[in-house]
């Protein structure tokens, strides 16, 4: 998804600055969306071959962009403004 690259590089980030703490809670955080990801698939395969393609594809169509609408929130003025250019 697209928090993956973003929580592998804040961890990544924040081992670089000493901060092993957070760089281990980042990186725990990301495990556990990665395998919230990982239901997904399985859950969509069940819908349709249970009759239900319209539902599944309406839970695309409003998962996609609703974590397009929070990732843009969150990490748009992030990295339009904060991101290190050196």
């Amino acid at each position: 998804g697209f928090t993956n690259v973003q929580f592998l590089g804040l961890a990544a980030d924040a081992a670089e600055a000493g901060d092993h703490t957070f760089a281990s809670l980042i990186s725990s955080v990301q495990t556990d969306e990665s395998r919230h990801a990982q239901i997904g698939g399985p859950t969509l395969e069940i819908l349709i071959a249970n009759g239900k393609k319209a539902e599944a594809q309406k839970k695309v169509d409003i998962a996609f962009w609703r974590a397009w609408r929070l990732f843009s929130v969150l990490t748009g003025p992030v990295m339009d403004y904060y991101t290190p250019l050196e």
